[in-house]
């Protein structure tokens, strides 16, 4: 990000890129079931071939993040870029409705499809390190958000995200499940 001003990329209203992602996340946008016993219709797949193919990911945090803008685009997933004088970061929030059940701390299928999308680059990419804030929900206590930050910690973890890469889990008041890459920047030989 070289210089960059702080960007902030909120991923709502666009474009749904697969039903699946569109299905896991969509609920909170008013495309849940309805009262009256009707549900939304599903939107069907694409064709084959009649999507562009996309263009090979840029690598680094900014490629990351592009790619999951592409891929949860018409989902609640808020994607926000960022630098301090030290490091660059990329933080992934996704919605309390999304990521656990209310007094529970086990990662629902929409989160998880969020994470399965970060373990390959999170192998690739040595040198970053994650931060991981777990909401706590309205009116308890804050017990629960250190337990939700582990079991997102804990799932990437069994999928081969070496656990010495994760800083202590946190607890965050807002509601969200944050996930921040930080990626060091090298200071210049002297």
């Amino acid at each position: 990000m070289a210089g960059a001003a702080r960007r902030r990329c909120l991923i709502w209203g666009a474009a749904a890129t697969g039903a699946t992602l569109t299905a896991l996340l969509g609920g909170c946008a008013g495309g849940g079931p309805k009262s009256g016993g009707g549900a939304t219709p599903a939107i069907p797949p694409p064709k084959p071939g009649s999507l562009p193919e996309p263009a090979p990911d840029q690598p680094g945090l900014d490629g990351l993040r592009s790619r999951l803008a592409r891929e949860f685009a018409g989902t609640p997933l808020q994607l926000e870029m960022g630098e301090t004088a030290a490091a660059d970061f990329l933080r992934i929030s996704v919605p309390q409705p999304h990521g656990f059940e209310p007094g529970r701390a086990a990662v629902r299928p929409a989160l998880a499809a969020v994470l399965d999308r970060l373990v390959e680059p999170l192998r690739r990419e040595g040198n970053w390190t994650v931060r991981v804030a777990g909401p706590i929900d309205a009116g308890g206590s804050g017990w629960i958000g250190p337990d939700r930050a582990a079991a997102v910690r804990d799932y990437l973890v069994l999928k081969g995200v070496a656990v010495k890469r994760f800083t202590a889990p946190q607890r965050h008041a807002m509601g969200l499940t944050e996930i921040t890459l930080v990626e060091l920047r090298r200071r210049a030989a002297r």
